[in-house]
């Protein structure tokens, strides 16, 4: 015997759950119509976002970016660590103004990329973009003499080819999620034949479902990619030939979320997630002839200026308890707790390339030239943070947000027993009303007040630490 129900309903114009004001989902088949796909162009589609910076935050590294739930900040910078496939991505949601105590270690914008999964029907896609001088027609000078500099360094021939696959294993039971990506780019200038930028980068992507049980779900997804700078930064006009090198890029992304449902009314979530990013470019610190920049030309000779070696590695574990409290103390009751935790470490390192850079007059026959010690460092550094927050709804009118949240931060570096960096504990409350005018979810009056502590990153705390002796002497 069975039964099929059908619920029709029209959706609230406006949420009252909660007293956030720009909250803004791209489904995936809005984000496959867009012509820049991916997180940025999401957030250049969303109210109070301009240049990546939001709601009058100062700039990107304002900004938290999460991989299904689990934050993908760069340590170093702040920035976003990882470039998502915009091909494997199911969903992003962009938010933060008036963002509940579940979120912090942000100034601006929380932008989240929930990744596609398998299901019980197989399902696929593959996709191919291009570019080519061939089928495009150039009319920059119709714009002015400086955007046609500018543009005729635009990439001129491209080609992105990604393909992607989702099904069952075991029905019911057991899902996959697999992709592929890779592409070519070349930068062109006309009437020139010598090195320009491109880039060779490629990609593998897998996620695994499992439902053990009706109230127990697994998944973990994992990603790698390598990439390929060549030629990096190189420009003819201000760089001889000899002068380019290559940057390598390699990242692995991992992520796995844990739910178990205990009743219709609680539920616990456990994620983890993070990833390690490789970077070095292809200059020898013994490297001969050393860098020389010629002031009667205005063109660097004989190397690139410096090497480049980056290793960076960020781990973040979240959990989090929901309850659904019914007609209990003057309303309903969403009440969630949760804790996070996490460690990210820094190591990079900066040299002239043969330990000196030369800055000559009239092809070389006097100048001076620098020598320096480069540049090396670590830092390492741990967020603990803890978070109560509520929905209460006191009447089908009336919801009150309120919670806390508390942060502990540490930076560590070399040289110092203990941490470097140790700002006083972070507290920070959130208050949240939500007043619906009419009773018909058609218009709301909503207020806030919270307090957001910027994210932490190692930048903030690197020259902290003693051991840092670089020295530049001028002859």
């Amino acid at each position: 015997l069975s039964e099929e129900v059908t619920v029709i309903g029209q959706a609230p114009i406006i949420d009252l759950k909660d007293s956030q004001t720009v909250t803004t989902n791209f489904k995936k088949e809005f984000l496959q119509k867009m012509p820049n796909r991916g997180v940025g162009a999401a957030m250049s589609m969303t109210p109070g976002v301009s240049n990546q910076s939001s709601f009058g935050s100062a700039q990107s590294n304002s900004n938290n970016y999460l991989v299904m739930g689990v934050k993908v900040n760069d340590p170093e910078g702040g920035e976003s660590g990882m470039s998502l496939r915009h091909d494997s991505i199911e969903e992003i949601s962009v938010m933060g103004v008036a963002a509940p105590a579940e979120y912090g270690g942000f100034a601006g914008a929380i932008v989240n990329s929930v990744m596609k999964s398998g299901g019980n029907d197989f399902h696929g896609m593959a996709t191919f973009y291009m570019t080519h001088p061939s089928i495009r027609f150039e009319n920059w000078e119709e714009y002015g003499e400086d955007f046609a500099e500018r543009a005729r360094w635009w990439p001129d021939e491209s080609y992105d080819a990604n393909f992607n696959l989702g099904g069952p294993i075991s029905r019911d039971k057991l899902w996959f999620f697999a992709s592929g990506s890779w592409g070519y780019g070349q930068q062109k200038q006309p009437d020139y034949e010598g090195p320009t930028e491109g880039w060779r980068p490629w990609r593998v992507a897998g996620k695994l479902t499992w439902q053990p049980s009706r109230n127990d779900r697994l998944s973990a997804w994992m990603s790698f990619d390598k990439d390929k700078i060549i030629n990096y930064g190189f420009d003819p006009e201000t760089m001889s030939a000899e002068c380019n090198t290559n940057e390598n890029h390699r990242n692995i992304l991992f992520n796995a979320h844990y739910l178990h449902t205990f009743s219709d009314k609680t539920f616990l979530e456990a994620k983890v997630g993070g990833f390690r990013n490789l970077a070095n470019n292809d200059v020898d610190r013994d490297n001969d002839p050393s860098p020389r920049f010629d002031v009667e030309d205005d063109m660097l000779y004989g190397s690139y200026l410096y090497t480049y070696y980056r290793n960076a590695l960020r781990i973040q574990t979240n959990i989090t308890l929901s309850h659904h409290a019914e007609d209990f103390i003057k309303g309903d009751h969403d009440f969630k707790i949760g804790a996070e935790i996490e460690y990210s470490k820094v190591t990079i390192s900066y040299y002239y390339a043969g330990d000196k850079y030369y800055t000559s007059y009239y092809g070389g026959a006097n100048g001076y030239y620098i020598q320096w010690d480069g540049y090396a460092g670590i830092g390492k550094m741990t967020t603990i943070s803890g978070f109560v927050q509520d929905s209460w709804e006191v009447s089908d009118r009336l919801v009150i947000n309120p919670g806390l949240r508390i942060n502990h931060w540490r930076g560590r570096v070399p040289g110092i027993s203990g941490a470097a960096f140790a700002p006083k504990m972070g507290i920070a409350p959130r208050i949240g009303i939500t007043y619906d005018l009419f009773g018909d979810n058609s218009t709301a009056i909503k207020a806030h007040y919270g307090k957001y502590y910027h994210g932490l990153f190692t930048q903030q705390f690197f020259r902290l630490d003693p051991t840092y002796d670089s020295e530049r002497n001028i002859w």
